[in-house]
């Protein structure tokens, strides 16, 4: 299964990507661990104020469970403490669900990481050209 992932300025700007493969797994456990390395990417390059994009809900959902007994129930609760333990940082973290349609430059990193392709993007790949321009699109 394969990860990737875009920070953007405020106006839909590129700052930052990602592609990663993690191996075997579900694609919920992919977005778990795409989010888990954004925000670590997020806070290692000295973002404080950020909205965390995700097209599932599930991802969201699971990562707003509050209640510890809860969460130890859940099949992926390890990742799911660890993303708890990095929103605790001092920062401001919203996580949000958007349409799979506004999310397709990180699908296109998400599909080379499951080609094998670990790297990190310091200016859009162009691979990922087409679906930037889309993207931009929809920044409102």
């Amino acid at each position: 299964m394969g990860g990737g992932g875009v920070l953007r300025g405020g106006r839909g700007d590129w700052q930052f990507g990602f592609s990663t493969c993690y191996g075997q797994g579900s694609p919920f456990l992919a977005e778990i661990l795409v989010i888990r390395d954004g925000l670590m990417h997020a806070w290692r390059l000295g973002y404080r104020n950020i909205t965390c994009e995700t097209d599932c809900m599930e991802a969201v959902n699971a990562i707003n469970i509050s209640d510890m007994r809860e969460l130890s129930l859940h099949a992926h609760k390890n990742k799911l403490l660890q993303i708890h333990d990095i929103l605790r940082k001092h920062w401001r973290v919203k996580i949000v669900y958007i349409h799979r349609e506004w999310n397709k430059v990180a699908d296109c990193l998400a599909h080379e990481g499951v080609n094998g392709l670990i790297k990190e993007f310091i200016t859009p790949p162009s691979l990922t050209l087409e679906a930037f321009l889309q993207d931009l699109a929809n920044v409102d």
